[in-house]
């Protein structure tokens, strides 16, 4: 998700942070990316939010399963 959110913003959501910083801040510290500020109200870019917004839960009983994960991206991609 990561990935993508950056492609999204064409800015990497952890510029000048070494890898090992930024394991180490998102495992201790629940470092997650900021939401780009214009994400506006358009449905697919509210079910993308979510989903990745889902997947960075720090308890594993909070995020979606892999199933879901493609259930979700399945239904967004069959509107495109």
């Amino acid at each position: 998700m990561v990935a993508a959110f950056g492609r999204r913003t064409q800015r990497d959501p952890y510029e000048g942070l070494p890898p090992h910083a930024v394991v180490f801040q998102v495992v201790a510290q629940e470092l997650r990316p900021r939401r780009p500020s214009n994400d506006g109200d358009d449905p697919f870019e509210v079910i993308f939010r979510d989903l990745y917004t889902q997947c960075w839960a720090a308890a594993s009983e909070d995020r979606p399963s892999s199933q879901d994960v493609l259930h979700v991206v399945g239904l967004w991609m069959d509107q495109m």
